[in-house]
């Protein structure tokens, strides 16, 4: 009756409530670096550390860190120190600026960078994820900080 498209349609709508479902029932989840978007908030981020997956909260929780940007890194060996700091340094101060407007609030935050892991990297991730990160916990999203 529906056809080929229309089973699919319903199948993928299907997938997604599930999906929407199970999330708002964890709102606390072990996320692989790979799947992380702007505006996800991350419970146990330390600078400096190199992760495979990171917790990530609702930014109504305490956190210490936000994704303020993402970039793509060029293909080629994974990258040294030294290249992402350049690329980061290139990248995401413009989009922490934009999700961030306010000075006064940008001021409140570090501004670093996560990598995808090397094992991500060779499986064709480049992305980069910028991240705004505070000292102590805080609650909310870094867009809407005063």
């Amino acid at each position: 009756m529906f056809g080929a498209l229309g089973t699919g349609l319903v199948l993928a709508l299907g997938v997604a409530a599930f999906l929407f479902v199970k999330w708002s029932q964890e709102p606390d989840a072990v996320q692989p670096v790979g799947s992380l978007w702007v505006g996800d908030c991350i419970a146990d981020y330390e600078r400096g550390g190199i992760y495979t997956e990171v917790l990530t909260v609702p930014c109504e929780d305490e956190h210490n860190a936000e994704v303020v940007g993402r970039f793509e890194m060029p293909p080629g060996d994974y990258p040294d120190y030294r290249t992402l700091t350049e690329q980061g340094d290139a990248a995401c101060p413009a989009q922490f600026e934009t999700f961030v407007p306010s000075a006064v609030s940008r001021a409140k935050y570090l501004l670093f960078y996560l990598p995808p892991p090397e094992e991500n990297w060779a499986a064709g991730d480049r992305s980069v994820k910028c991240l705004a990160h505070v000292l102590e916990p805080t609650t909310g999203s870094a867009r809407d900080a005063s």
